[in-house]
């Protein structure tokens, strides 16, 4: 059988609601030689029924023997069975314009020196656009920048080079990064790899109203780990320049939190702040 040139990787886990639509995104790209690797996550609603009744012999499904409760694991395992060229990561709640893969392939097919690539993102909340992301995208090797912006990359833009286990890039499983573990990753390949942005919206990021309010503190709990953890590679004005960013964003997510769960009116232009700011 023909390996596909892309193998394209999402890790589920009670999704029901958006995994047929995710996956549609997928389905309806311009450029068609493709896998799908689902991992599910032990899902205990009905992602796997939906996921099942797609009839489309390029994608698969992998359901993990037991959760794992965090993000990293059933992404490594869509990584370990890649059979592509390249390697594209999205969540199960996000989705790609149609041309997303189509261009990304065709650039990296004729710049052989970059590893990775990205893309502006568009950032949404309840259907309603809040953001293009970044907003000053970044080339080369970008750590400095990446580390002191935070994670100005948006995850369901991101393509890599398949090394297929020789020297490849897994995320990290520590549960102390569960959800903040593609910034540690991008982190890792921005020491080493080159990589280039496309300056256009290529994905759609979805924003839940429920998981910025709730869990707004704890992420930037993990944040903060993931900056500890690279700081000993980074000089001594990119770590003052981080932490003092880290700090002053996570002064303006606390009245965030307090605008929503009061629903003020000032809620959503200071969620934009944040997405500008905050570089994602």
């Amino acid at each position: 059988m023909k390996e596909p040139i892309v193998s394209v990787v999402i890790g589920s886990y009670n999704c029901e609601k958006f995994i047929r639509e995710t996956v549609a995104s997928v389905i309806d790209q311009t450029f068609t030689d493709w896998e799908l690797i689902i991992v599910d996550d032990c899902s205990t609603d009905n992602t796997r029924g939906i996921i099942n009744d797609i009839r489309d012999d390029r994608i698969r499904l992998i359901k993990l023997d037991a959760n794992s409760g965090r993000p990293a694991v059933p992404r490594n395992v869509g990584i370990r069975n890649a059979c592509g060229r390249y390697i594209a990561f999205l969540d199960h709640d996000d989705l790609w314009l149609p041309g997303k893969l189509e261009k990304q392939v065709d650039f990296l097919e004729r710049n052989r020196e970059f590893f990775w690539l990205y893309a502006k993102c568009i950032v949404q909340r309840n259907g309603e656009q809040l953001d293009i992301s970044p907003h000053k995208p970044t080339t080369g090797f970008i750590f400095k920048d990446l580390f002191q912006r935070f994670n100005l990359i948006g995850f369901p833009t991101v393509i890599m080079r398949n090394r297929k286990e020789s020297n490849q890039y897994f995320f990290d499983e520590d549960k102390r990064m569960s959800a903040v573990e593609d910034y540690a990753l991008w982190l890792a390949m921005a020491e080493r790899e080159k990589v280039f942005c496309l300056d256009e919206p290529l994905a759609i990021y979805r924003v839940h109203s429920a998981g910025l309010s709730g869990g707004a503190f704890s992420h930037f709990r993990k944040c903060r780990f993931v900056l500890d953890k690279f700081s000993p590679r980074a000089s001594r004005a990119m770590r003052f320049r981080a932490y003092f960013n880290f700090y002053a964003n996570l002064a303006l997510v606390g009245v965030l939190v307090t605008l929503i769960r009061i629903k003020h009116r000032f809620a959503v232009p200071l969620i934009r702040m944040i997405y500008k700011n905050y570089g994602k």
